[in-house]
């Protein structure tokens, strides 16, 4: 940056004798500035998305279609927990959606106190009504499913896919391969959402 704002200076202060040199000096100094310009514009394309990258406003969502457990209800057999998080534990282009993520409720949660706990209870009627990649910083390989409660709120959350169980249909935690739906890149009607056009800001 110092090199580039001296060699403006000393291209914008640069005096001439005659005015026939001024007039060469003119369209000598306006090409030595493109010229010196030119790397600058090419090593953008490296640095731009390096910063989108560093600053968190590099985004995508990923939308897929005709998934395991599509249009499902699924009945809460035990207490539930549902997070509104606000300390970035989900992908930023996550929230977009929703804030919020569904857990099995545990003693240690209701001493976070970044997030809003509010307890769900037995028998609460949730259907699945998508599946996502959320990605931020280039770095997110987590597929989400996102439910919708069938009460009066229509409350939506974010399932983590480890946390789901495709052959029940139902969240739990599981670590068995088999029971994971984790599609390959491009397959499932894959479909990247143009988040300038969402309604919801992140």
């Amino acid at each position: 940056m110092i090199f580039f704002i001296v060699n403006t200076i000393k291209i914008i202060n640069k005096k001439e004798i005659s005015k026939e040199k001024n007039t060469q000096s003119f369209f000598k100094k306006s090409l030595n500035f493109l010229i010196f310009l030119l790397p600058f514009y090419i090593l953008s394309f490296y640095f731009i998305p390096r910063f989108h990258e560093w600053n968190g406003t590099y985004l995508e969502l990923y939308q897929y279609h005709n998934f395991p457990c599509e249009n499902k209800t699924f009945i809460t057999k035990e207490k539930m927990a549902l997070l509104t998080h606000h300390d970035g534990m989900l992908p930023k282009s996550a929230y977009y959606i929703t804030h919020n993520s569904l857990r099995k409720y545990k003693k240690d949660l209701e001493r976070d106190y970044y997030n809003k706990i509010s307890i769900i209870p037995i028998g609460t009627r949730f259907k699945i009504i998508g599946y996502y990649l959320p990605i931020a910083l280039r770095l997110s390989h987590t597929h989400y499913y996102l439910i919708e409660s069938l009460d009066n709120n229509k409350t939506k959350a974010w399932i983590d896919y480890m946390n789901f169980d495709i052959e029940k249909c139902y969240p739990e935690e599981i670590y068995y391969k088999g029971s994971h739906f984790f599609p390959k890149k491009g397959t499932y009607g894959e479909e990247k959402i143009n988040l300038k056009k969402m309604d919801i800001l992140p």
